[in-house]
Formats: structure tokens, C-alpha cells, sequence
């Protein structure tokens, strides 16, 4: 504590209980026995940032013939900003071979819900059983990561040959084609087998 004299001038501070912001006043005579006092303060916190949407993928499915697979990735919300995702694929029962294996981006534009990621299928004469690998979101650049990983279904729409397709194999028709009697041709080597003793 002290005493100032007519004139004179003093500052002093102090701190809040609970944050980081320290809070000076002045204090000024002016000489004719009122004093004027000034207050400032540390800059304001800044305002929270609002909470980033989250992105998911989702699972898709597509036949050898169509060529690719589009897997779908969406927002919990529009976002004012690009939203740019990087992904990777995973053999599951489909191998590399069936797919076009690898990583890469994909950017869900301002304003916009949702974009797509086109996978190559490779559509071969192999009959097998449906096959499946994997999308996986690794990271986001605008927004938080939902569901990470998609499955995608390969459909196989080759079929066996047809047992009685003409492929130049045996398939057990009948392979006269110029109308002959069976009938008649035995017959007729029964009749010439008895006549030969």
C-alpha cells in the first residue's frame, strides 16, 4: 500500500483465479482530486472451433463384366472447405489379380455430401464363387474418420460351358447328321453276317 501525492501516477495488476489473462488498471490524479482509472485486459480467448464432420465408407458390390467398383464416401455434413481422403485397398478373397490393388485420394468438393472411389475389376473367363477386398480410409484432411473400411463384392457372372454346346467334343448325340436309319444299317449287316457262311 502507499500514498500517491497530487500529480502522480500508479499501476498495478493482478491475475483471475482460473485463467491466463492478466487484467492491468491506471490510475491518474489529475490534480483536481478526481483520479481516472483505465483497465485492460490480455486478448480474448478465441472462439472454439467448430466441430469437423465425419466421413464413412461404404460397402459396394459389382459383376466382372461392369469393370469397376464405386465405393461411396460421405459426410456427416457439408463442410465449407475441400475434404480430401487418402485410402488403400486389401486383398481379401479376391487377390491383386481380380482388382486394381493400390492407394489414392479422393476429394469430397466444398459445399458437397459425398464423392465416389472407382476401383478396376478385371473380368476374366475363370468360373469362380463371388469374391471380396477391402477399402480403407488411412487419414482425412477436414473432417473425422467414421466407419474406415469398406468390403466390396465382385460378382462372377462367368458359367460353365454347356455340356451340349458344339466345342467338337463327344456330347454324346447323335452324330449322324444326313437322316440314316440306324434301324436299316443293322438290319443290313445282320442280313449280310448270315449270309457269309
Amino acid at each position: 500500500n502507499g500514498t500517491l501525492a497530487a500529480g502522480q501516477s500508479a499501476s498495478f495488476g493482478f491475475q483471475a483465479n482460473g485463467t491466463d489473462t492478466e487484467i492491468t488498471f491506471l490510475s491518474m490524479d489529475t490534480g483536481d482530486g478526481n483520479s481516472d482509472a483505465d483497465g485492460s485486459g490480455g486478448d480474448s480467448p478465441a472462439d472454439p472451433a467448430a466441430p469437423l464432420p465425419e466421413v464413412s465408407i461404404t460397402n459396394a458390390q459389382a459383376t466382372e463384366e461392369e469393370g469397376v467398383a464405386s465405393v461411396t464416401v460421405s459426410l456427416s455434413e457439408t463442410s465449407d472447405q475441400d475434404v480430401t481422403l487418402f485410402y488403400e485397398t486389401h486383398a481379401d478373397t479376391a487377390g491383386n489379380s481380380d482388382f486394381a490393388a493400390g492407394d489414392g485420394t479422393v476429394v469430397i468438393p466444398a459445399g458437397s455430401l459425398s464423392a465416389s472411389i472407382s476401383i478396376a475389376l478385371t473380368d476374366d473367363d475363370v468360373v469362380e464363387a463371388d469374391e471380396t477386398f477391402h477399402v480403407m480410409i488411412t487419414s482425412v484432411d477436414g473432417a473425422e474418420i467414421g466407419n474406415a473400411m469398406a468390403t466390396v463384392q465382385i460378382l462372377n457372372t462367368d458359367v460353365s460351358p454347356d455340356p451340349g454346346a458344339d466345342d467338337g467334343s463327344d456330347t454324346g448325340t447323335d452324330p449322324v447328321e444326313d437322316g440314316t436309319d440306324y434301324t436299316d444299317i443293322t438290319e443290313w449287316g445282320s442280313f449280310h453276317g448270315s449270309s457269309s457262311h
